[in-house]
């Protein structure tokens, strides 16, 4: 397709729309500007197909119309400036603009990673992996590929752009040549406004192709690093969407939405535990919080029926534990995981004190089981592979109780011939560190008396999987895995060999745990930090269609020295709910606190209703018979039509109750009303005395820490 070139320069133009030939020769497509409009539309295809994929209500043809349209019209803007830019005497602007249009490339590729990897597009969650460990991650070879292409295809944008504006006429054109390309240049820019206008004020939920990818890189990370304060005032929901998340257990029955802190409670849920109690048992334990990374009760026999020999360490430790069936992953990846579960509560999509150069700061912050046990006069300490660098989860845990922080650097200078993946060392070096730090703590102990609480957050099952040289599956004579469900996927095989090393070196500390030394003074939970997300993992590792939930069921073990625990529990629980549990089995006095979830052994069972989340991306509703997991923007499409959230939940639970849940998680974040500072009290002064081997003399009290 292409305009008639209009007459020939040299003709002399008369009458009063001399320049409309102008105007015509400078908005013609040339073969150039055609090239650069397909690579644009392509991108764009390519990502409307991605996020059709497992989603409900795809996009409909005509809103990918208007997105080209919005492509075409964005398009030309440049196109029509680089021409009249070439006529004109400022040239060297030119390249300023051909980058721009380059970046928008690489823009379009990110974005279309993000479709790939996640389904969406680019989302505000993204932006938490701007930091050390992202860029170490880009030795990955398939990232490594993604930008070689996304960097080959900017430069040829930019090239092709370039290109295109050798069609301007030379300077000594007549004066009708020079207003033509004038106003060429306004209307492509006033093309370019409405398009801009458009995806603002129509910008749709991040599955919707309707917000161009460039503007949607710009909000993202406007909402990401922009004032954390910008949101003052907390909505108060609907008293109807109220009475129906009270009536559910989402909100405690002495939550009000109009006090100044909605989440804050004075206890601890007062329910007498039914179980008797050990006798010649420690009166305060030791605990021991162990997060598996991404792994799902799937992948282990004795929990799923699926993948015999692939985790049998684990499976030995839930015939020797409590074992709690029905715990739901209801959280995002593992900085958000980790505040669901470390905090019983709904992490939004970017909280703010978890942003890289941001704190605690208002007048809230939120307790979590490190502040409510150093209260009670614990040490707490986390042991991780990786870097603590890593999506701020050094500066969340230092501002949350935490006394030691120990990560990739302290565990390769203690074990330097230690083997290292794309994020740190193996589990295995992991759980050598990890037993040394029990034993040093142990020995403190005898000396000051100070309990301790150890969070641990293994490695190896993060994808693609951290299987080192000398980790292998199972194998038969024939060299076939000898594990059930065995995909036949290379990668798949790879991540699965890290789960079956990690499960080995679990079984390791579970030996060390349970021993005879330490079993009566020990309270030990294993659980997950969250599930295997589909669409990042191998699809291959999920046997059928049913198992492909980014909302699993994970592994929940516990060993509590101080009760008689049944050996089997099933209890509707999602992630928000281990802390409260973890509390009531260690009777804790009660303190004031933000925590969300119940207790499985208080009023978890009479509240068969879980909410999660996955940032701003999905939302997941589980009623105890039934689950449905949605687009969070379907969820508001389908509220602002009146339409049911979905059929089976008996409305229970509408689109618009849903809806106002997530925005009013969101709004308590932004307007700083989770907790209020100063309500969390201060360890005993004997409690806190200072040890030479330990960090815990050079830090501030915890209330002092959250200011």
């Amino acid at each position: 397709m292409s305009i008639s070139a209009p007459p020939s320069p040299a003709t002399p133009h008369t009458g009063r729309l001399s320049w409309l030939p102008w105007v015509l020769r400078a908005l013609a497509p040339s073969r150039w500007a055609l090239a650069a409009l397909v690579l644009f539309v392509g991108l764009r295809l390519v990502g409307w197909h991605l996020t059709r994929v497992g989603h409900y209500d795809a996009p409909s043809v005509r809103e990918m119309a208007k997105g080209i349209a919005w492509d075409a019209a964005l398009l030309s803007a440049p196109l029509a400036w680089l021409r009249w830019l070439s006529l004109a005497s400022w040239r060297p602007l030119r390249l300023p603009i051909a980058a721009a249009v380059a970046a928008a490339v690489v823009l379009r590729w990110v974005d279309l990673a993000h479709c790939l990897m996640v389904g969406a597009h680019w989302s505000q969650d993204a932006f938490l992996y701007f930091d050390k460990g992202f860029w170490g991650s880009l030795l990955d070879p398939r990232i490594a590929l993604a930008l070689a292409a996304a960097l080959a295809t900017a430069a040829g944008a930019g090239w092709l752009v370039l290109r295109d504006s050798r069609m301007a006429p030379e300077r000594s054109q007549p004066r009708a040549a020079v207003l033509g390309f004038h106003l060429a240049a306004l209307a492509a820019s006033l093309a370019a406004g409405w398009a801009v206008r458009d995806a603002v004020v129509y910008a749709p939920h991040l599955h919707h192709p309707r917000l161009t990818p460039e503007l949607n890189w710009l909000v993202q990370a406007e909402r990401a690093y922009g004032d954390p304060n910008g949101q003052a005032q907390l909505p108060e929901p609907p008293p109807s969407s109220w009475a129906a998340w009270q009536s559910l257990g989402l909100v405690h029955a002495d939550a009000s939405a109009q006090a100044p802190f909605p989440l804050l409670r004075q206890h601890f849920e007062a329910q007498a535990l039914g179980f008797p109690r050990r006798a010649g048992v420690a009166a305060r334990p030791n605990v021991v919080l162990t997060l598996m990374e991404s792994v799902n009760s799937l992948f282990i026999h004795q929990l799923s029926g699926r993948y015999r020999g692939l985790m049998p360490e684990i499976g030995k430790l839930s015939e020797q534990m409590s074992r709690v069936d029905g715990l739901f992953n209801t959280s995002s990846p593992t900085i958000a995981a980790m505040v669901s579960v470390l905090c019983s509560i709904h992490p939004s999509t970017h909280p703010a004190d978890l942003g890289q150069g941001n704190t605690v700061a208002g007048t809230a912050a939120y307790t979590c089981i490190s502040d409510l046990l150093r209260a009670e006069g614990y040490r707490a300490v986390f042991v991780q592979g990786a870097l603590g660098e890593i999506t701020g989860k050094e500066k969340f845990l230092r501002q949350h109780g935490f006394d030691e922080v120990h990560g990739l650097e302290e565990l390769v200078a203690r074990f330097p011939q230690a083997g290292v993946g794309p994020w740190g060392p193996h589990d295995d070096t992991l759980v050598s560190y990890t037993q040394e730090t029990i034993e040093r703590l142990e020995r403190q102990r005898a000396k000051d008396g100070r309990p301790f609480l150890l969070v641990m957050l293994t490695l190896d099952t993060h994808d693609p999987g951290m299987a080192g040289p000398d980790c292998d599956l199972p194998r038969l004579p024939d060299g076939t895995p000898a594990v059930g469900d065995m995909p036949a996927s290379a990668r798949a095989q790879k991540l699965l060999a890290s789960y079956h090393c990690s499960d080995r070196a679990i079984g390791k500390l579970g030996q060390f745990l349970l021993g005879p030394q330490r079993r009566d003074q020990t309270l030990w939970m294993l659980t997950a930090d969250h599930a295997a997300f589909v669409g990042i993992s191998p699809a291959e590792i999920y046997p059928t269609e049913a198992d492909r939930l980014d909302f699993a069921p994970i592994p929940w073990l516990i060993h509590d020295p101080l009760h008689q625990l049944p050996k089997h529990s099933a209890v509707l629980a999602g992630s928000r709910d281990i802390v409260p549990s973890l509390v009531q089995l260690l009777g804790l006095a009660d303190q004031p606190n933000s925590l969300t979830g119940r207790s499985i052994f208080g009023s978890r069972p009479q509240f068969p209703f879980l909410v999660g989340r996955i940032g701003e991306r999905l939302a997941f509703v589980h009623d105890g018979r039934r689950f449905v997991q949605l687009p969070t923007g379907l969820v508001r499409d389908r509220c602002s039509a009146g339409r049911p959230l979905d059929r089976q939940l008996d409305g229970r639970l509408s689109a618009c109750d849903l809806a106002y849940w997530l925005d009013w998680q969101d709004a308590l974040w932004a307007s700083h009303r989770l907790f209020p500072l100063g309500r969390l009290g201060e360890p005993e002064p004997a409690a806190l005395a200072s040890d030479p081997d330990s960090e815990a003399a050079r830090l501030p009290s915890p209330a002092t820490r959250l200011r």
